[in-house]
């Protein structure tokens, strides 16, 4: 759910967008201008079976489900 979330997200934002990748992984692709310099940003949306016990407005919808990797974007 999450992944095509993504997909829609950024294609509602103008960007080209693959699926699919590893399962679930999503790339957004952003072209201006003609220069050959790109820059990549990484973001993780995985789960680890872990309860959420805090109560943070973004804590995870799904019981036993927590992204409590600490590596959130890159």
């Amino acid at each position: 759910e999450t992944s095509s979330f993504i997909a829609r997200m950024l294609d509602s934002f103008g960007l080209k967008v693959s699926t699919g990748l590893a399962g679930t992984g999503v790339v957004g692709t952003l072209s201006r201008g003609t220069s050959g310099r790109s820059i990549g940003i990484r973001a993780d949306m995985d789960a680890l079976p872990i309860e959420e016990l805090g109560q943070a407005p973004y804590k995870s919808l799904r019981p036993g489900k927590m992204h409590a990797c600490g590596h959130d974007g890159h």
